[in-house]
C-alpha cells in the first residue's frame, strides 16, 4: 500500500531477521495488519464542578523547545475545544483496547472511536488490573476494519505503535530488542514501546503491551488472558476503599494564638501586618493506636503558637488531641487522641516496585476548611524515583497532590507528605511540596520516635515563643563594588554572598570569640546539615538604609501608628533567625574572611538578651500608650547607655491623651515631672494618682516637654 512506503523505508534497515520471511515482507504485513486493526479513540473532556480534567501519561509537543513533555493537566484541551486522542486496537468487532488515560469518569463527556471516516460512540467496559489499559465497547461495528487475532505461543519479534505527533498520526515499526533488563526484584524484562501491537517473525500478532515492557518469559500478550475489572468491580472496590479511608484518614483542626506584633515589618504600613490564620485544617492519618500523623509543614514560629488540636472521627464526633512532636525530616506532626475502637491503623508494607502499572484504589482528598472533598478513584504507579536518603518514591498518574493509595484490602501504603528541608537547602525550609510517600518510610520513625522528633519545633508560651539566639553583630550584605574593593570578589561570588560585620555588641558571642568589625561572614556548618549554610541575606532592607522618617511622624494618621516598623534594624533578622534555628546549646562552625584570609571559628548557639519584641512592657490606660524598656539594639540606635533614663513608646491608642498631646511611636519618655524613668514600672509609679504630668520626651535627638491632663482619667 502506497501510504506505507515511508514506514517500509524505516523498516528496511532492520536486516537482522534470520527467518524465511524477509524483513521488508514482515514490515509490509505488520503495517497492513496495523492499518486494518488500529482505530482512533477520542476523549471528549469537560470541567466538573469547576475542576479541570486531569489524567496520566498524556504528552504534548512543546512549541517552544520542540520536545515532548508529559502532563497531567488536561484543562487546556477543553479550553482549546479539541479532543484527547489515542490509538486503540480492535480485538473484536465491537471491542477496543487502548491505554488507560487515568481520567476519572466525571471528566469524560463521551468517547468516540474513529476509523475510515466513520465515528462510533463507545464506553469503558473494563479496566485491566495488571496492564495500563482499558477495554471499550462500541455501540456498533465499524466497517473496513478487522479485529486482531493473536497467535498463541509465538515469540514477539516486532512492535507497531501509532501516535499523534508533529501534526500527523505516525506509525512506527521496530524490532523487539534481544537485550534483557534484570532488576533486583527478580524481574527479567524486555523493553517495548508503550501502547503497541507485538508480532512474531512471520508478522502475526501475538499480543498487546501498554506498560513499556514485557516479561522475558511467561508474558501474556493476548488481552483475553489478562485479568480485568468490570465497571461494577471497580465500583465495589471504590466503595470498599472509601469505607477504609473513613476510619484511617481523619480531619484535624489546629488552633493558634495570635502572633506577637512584628515591629520590624517594613511593609506593615502598606499591608496592615495581618496575622497568620489562627485556625488551620489538615488530614490526620492513624498510624498507631491513638497516635495520628498530621502531614502539615508548620514552621517553628507556627508550632510555637499551637494551642489546641481536635480530631473529627469517621462518625463526626470531635475529640481533643495532644501534641506529641514534630518530625525532623518530614513536614508532619504527631498527635495523640482517644479514638473509637474501629479506628485502627492499617499500614501496608508491600513492595511498591511489584505494583507498577497495577490498578490501585485511591482517595483524592481536598481539605476545604471545616469541609472535605473525598473522591474515590482508580490510579496506577507509573514509575519510581530515588529521593531523600536513597529512598524510593512512586510516581503516580492522575493528580500529583492529595492522593492516597490503598491496597484492595484497605491498607494505606502511599500518602502525600513533604520533606522538611534544612537551612542549608535554602530559605524555603517549610515550603516543600508534598510528594507521594510510601508509608513504609515511617517505620523507622515510629520505632524510635525520640530520635526522629525535633525538640525545637514544639508549642511554647508567649515569652518563649519570641526568644531568639544571637551572634551579637550588625551586618550588611556585600555587593560587587564592595567585594572588589576589599579584594574578596573571588571568595564571595562577586559580592553575592557574605555578610560584613559593621558592629559588635559588647559581651556578645561574637565579641567573646574574637570577631571584629570588617570581618566578612561566609557560611555556617553544623553536624546535622549535609551542606554548609551560605550566608546570603535576601531580605529587602531599603527602609533601614534610607533612614527613619522622623520628620514626617506628625503627618501620619493615627490608624497607622501600630504599623510603623522600628527605626533600627531588627534583632530577629536573617542571621539571628538562622542561628536560632540551629538550637540553643548546639555547636556550629563559622567560616569568615579577615583581611582576605579565610578563617574558621567554632561556636555554640546562645540565647540573646531581651530585645524590643520581648522587652518588659506596660499598657498605660490613662495616657493611652504602650511603652517598653529600651533594649540593646534600640540603645545602640539612639546612642544611649544603660545608665541613661527612658522607655520607648511602642504604640498609641487613636484619640488617646498621649496622641492628642503629640506623642508618637518610638519617642522616648525620659522623665516624669523631672524624675528619671528607668523602666516601664517607673512610668507607672511616677504617673499614679496625678491630675497632670509633665513628660520629658525625646524624638531621636530633639527634646521637648509635653504636659498631659489626667484629671478626667478613670
Amino acid at each position: 500500500m502506497i501510504k506505507h512506503l515511508l514506514v517500509l523505508m524505516l523498516v528496511v534497515p532492520f536486516a537482522l531477521a534470520a527467518d524465511a520471511v524477509g524483513e521488508e515482507s514482515v514490515g509490509a504485513i505488520v503495517a497492513e495488519i496495523g492499518d486494518d486493526s488500529i482505530v482512533t479513540v477520542s476523549y471528549h473532556l469537560r470541567f466538573d464542578e469547576g475542576d479541570a480534567p486531569y489524567g496520566g501519561g498524556w504528552s504534548y509537543m512543546c512549541p517552544n523547545c520542540g520536545r515532548l513533555h508529559q502532563t497531567n493537566d488536561l484543562g487546556s484541551i477543553v479550553e482549546e475545544e479539541r479532543t484527547a486522542d489515542r490509538a486503540g486496537f480492535l480485538i473484536s468487532p465491537t471491542e477496543v483496547v487502548t491505554s488507560d488515560s487515568l481520567v476519572p469518569l466525571r471528566f469524560i463527556e463521551r468517547i468516540d472511536v474513529h476509523a475510515n471516516g466513520q465515528s462510533v460512540p463507545a464506553s469503558i467496559a473494563a479496566t485491566a488490573i495488571g496492564e495500563k489499559a482499558v477495554r471499550l465497547t462500541m455501540e456498533r461495528q465499524l466497517s473496513g476494519v478487522t479485529p486482531l487475532e493473536f497467535e498463541s505461543g509465538a515469540t514477539a519479534a516486532h512492535t507497531l505503535t501509532r501516535v499523534k505527533i508533529n501534526g500527523s498520526w505516525t506509525t512506527n515499526i521496530q524490532r523487539v530488542s534481544p537485550d534483557l533488563v534484570l532488576r533486583d526484584t527478580g524481574d527479567v524484562m524486555r523493553a517495548v514501546p508503550d501502547g503497541c501491537i507485538l508480532f512474531d517473525r512471520e508478522g502475526r500478532p501475538v499480543g498487546l503491551s501498554f506498560n513499556g515492557e514485557i516479561a522475558a518469559e511467561g508474558w501474556l500478550g493476548n488481552p483475553a488472558a489478562w485479568a480485568w475489572a468490570s465497571l461494577d468491580d471497580v465500583a465495589d472496590m471504590l466503595v470498599d476503599v472509601e469505607a477504609a479511608a473513613a476510619r484511617q484518614i481523619l480531619h484535624a483542626t489546629l488552633r493558634f494564638r495570635s502572633p506577637a506584633k512584628d515591629f520590624t515589618d517594613e511593609y506593615a504600613m502598606y499591608t496592615g501586618n495581618e496575622a497568620d490564620d489562627l485556625e488551620q485544617h489538615a488530614t490526620a492519618v492513624v498510624v498507631d493506636h491513638d497516635l495520628l500523623l498530621v502531614p502539615m509543614s508548620l514552621s517553628k514560629e507556627q508550632t510555637a503558637r499551637l494551642e489546641q488540636i481536635r480530631i473529627r472521627t469517621a462518625g463526626g464526633a470531635t475529640v481533643e488531641a495532644e501534641f506529641a512532636g514534630s518530625l525532623k525530616d518530614y513536614g508532619a506532626l504527631l498527635v495523640t487522641a482517644a479514638l473509637p475502637a474501629d479506628h485502627v491503623p492499617r499500614l501496608g508494607d508491600a513492595d511498591l516496585r511489584k505494583m507498577r502499572y497495577s490498578l490501585i484504589p485511591a482517595i483524592e482528598l481536598r481539605i476545604l476548611g471545616e469541609q472535605e472533598e473525598r473522591r474515590p478513584i482508580c490510579n496506577r504507579i507509573v514509575g519510581y524515583a530515588y529521593g531523600f536518603r536513597d529512598q524510593i518514591f512512586p510516581r503516580i498518574g492522575g493528580p500529583r497532590n492529595g492522593v492516597l493509595l490503598f491496597s484492595p484490602d484497605g491498607d494505606l501504603f502511599v500518602f502525600p507528605m513533604a520533606r522538611r528541608t534544612g537551612p542549608s537547602e535554602g530559605n524555603d525550609r517549610y515550603g516543600a511540596r508534598p510528594v507521594a510517600t510510601p508509608v513504609s518510610h515511617l517505620e523507622p520513625v515510629l520505632e524510635d520516635l525520640d530520635a526522629h522528633l525535633d525538640p525545637l519545633n514544639v508549642p511554647l508560651n508567649e515569652e518563649e515563643e519570641n526568644r531568639i539566639a544571637w551572634l551579637g553583630t550588625e551586618v550588611q550584605s556585600l555587593d560587587a563594588e564592595l567585594a572588589r574593593a576589599l579584594e574578596i570578589a573571588d571568595k564571595t561570588d562577586d559580592g553575592n554572598a557574605g555578610l560584613m560585620i559593621t558592629y559588635v555588641y559588647e559581651g556578645s558571642p561574637a565579641q567573646q570569640n574574637g570577631l571584629l568589625v570588617g570581618d566578612v561572614l561566609l557560611r555556617i556548618q553544623t553536624e546535622d546539615e549535609p551542606a554548609p549554610i551560605e550566608l546570603v541575606d535576601e531580605s529587602y532592607n531599603e527602609f533601614y538604609q534610607e533612614g527613619f522618617p522622623w520628620e514626617f511622624l506628625d503627618e501620619l494618621p493615627e490608624e497607622y501608628y501600630d504599623r510603623i516598623p522600628t527605626p533600627w534594624p531588627p534583632a530577629n533578622g536573617f542571621l539571628n533567625e538562622l542561628i536560632t534555628e540551629l538550637g540553643a546549646g548546639n555547636a556550629f562552625s563559622m567560616e569568615y574572611l579577615r583581611d582576605g584570609e579565610l578563617k574558621q571559628l567554632d561556636m555554640v548557639v546562645e540565647y540573646s538578651p531581651p530585645y524590643f519584641r520581648t522587652a518588659p512592657r506596660i499598657e498605660h490606660e490613662a495616657l493611652g500608650v504602650t511603652a517598653r524598656d529600651i533594649t540593646y539594639e534600640a540603645r545602640r540606635y539612639f546612642q544611649r547607655t544603660e545608665e541613661d533614663p527612658g522607655v520607648i513608646i511602642s504604640s498609641l491608642s487613636p484619640g488617646s491623651r498621649a496622641s492628642v498631646a503629640g506623642l508618637r511611636p518610638y519617642e522616648i519618655i525620659t522623665h516624669v515631672d523631672d524624675e528619671p524613668v528607668m523602666s516601664v514600672d517607673d512610668l507607672v509609679s511616677l504617673t499614679a494618682d496625678r491630675d497632670e504630668v509633665r513628660l520629658s520626651v525625646r524624638r531621636f535627638n530633639n527634646d521637648r516637654i509635653v504636659s498631659i491632663d489626667l484629671s478626667s482619667a478613670e
